[in-house]
């Protein structure tokens, strides 16, 4: 590429980043007792600040619960029917070691600081996090996480199982910001971009994180009794998140498998139409 047309095009990639970073939300994932929000959030001009508040409280929500005695307790105690967890490529395990990787208590991991940005509008499902490289090639890399308005929908819902859904895709998109390096973001947790491993695989560790995370909350809240906590799992996946379920439950419905509900998504590999 000519020199003049490399200068135009960094040039270019500099306002764009500029003016992307203006509308992220720093997210910083501290110390397995002390997960908090930076407090120096930031939301761009076309984020009002009520608009703020709520993200701020949707990822307090969600770090309080994958950071406690609950959520462990609940992710230990599944079935012992899954028991083939996918972690990443190459890499399966069980439910106490998808427990030692989001309780940062498997040696080597740590939590990645990340910036998150609110996009798109009221019905802009985005949902990604991870590793987002460098523009300029010079080997550096940094993360963030963008999450479509459509989740913040649901988390200003008024209905407790609507708004447990946006925990599950915030709680699965912290999950992606595990790292096994100490400089760099190695995901510990993927979800696929490849084909099903040979034998059966019980869950997806990404999408039993969230789909656990969801129903901690909705026990926590009251909306659901403790001891109900696997039911709910079952009825939002383990394979994959049943997002079209969310807006199916009435105010005191229980969370339960039952006729009428939308069907399970297909498991989340690349072969079945995973991302």
């Amino acid at each position: 590429m000519p020199v003049a047309a490399w200068r135009t095009r960094r040039a270019t990639a500099v306002g764009t980043v500029a003016t992307w970073t203006a509308t992220w939300i720093a997210i910083v994932l501290l110390t397995p007792a002390a997960w908090a929000v930076d407090p120096w959030v930031h939301l761009g001009a076309t984020s009002p600040g009520r608009e703020e508040a709520a993200v701020e409280a949707w990822i307090a929500e969600a770090t309080e619960i994958l950071k406690s005695p609950a959520f462990e307790q609940n992710l230990r105690a599944l079935p012992s029917s899954i028991q083939r967890i996918y972690l990443r490529a190459g890499d399966l395990g069980s439910r106490d070691d998808l427990a030692n990787i989001v309780t940062l208590k498997r040696a080597g991991l740590r939590d990645v600081p990340s910036p998150l940005a609110l996009v798109g509008g009221t019905y802009d499902a985005t949902a990604t996090a991870g590793w987002t490289g460098d523009p300029f090639g010079d080997g550096d890399s940094s993360t963030s996480v963008s999450l479509g308005r459509a989740h913040l929908k649901r988390w200003l819902s008024g209905n407790a199982v609507t708004r447990s859904c946006a925990i599950n895709t915030m709680s699965h998109e912290l999950s992606h910001l595990i790292s096994t390096d100490a400089v760099q973001l190695h995901h510990a947790l993927t979800d696929t971009k490849q084909t099903a491993p040979a034998g059966a695989v019980q869950a997806i560790g990404s999408y039993l994180v969230g789909t656990t995370a969801q129903c901690t909350w909705l026990a926590k809240h009251m909306r659901i009794k403790p001891q109900d906590v696997t039911a709910c799992v079952a009825v939002f996946g383990t394979l994959n998140f049943n997002s079209d379920r969310c807006e199916q439950f009435d105010d005191s419905e229980p969370v339960v498998e039952r006729t009428g509900l939308y069907p399970p998504a297909p498991p989340a590999w690349k072969d079945q139409g995973g991302h």
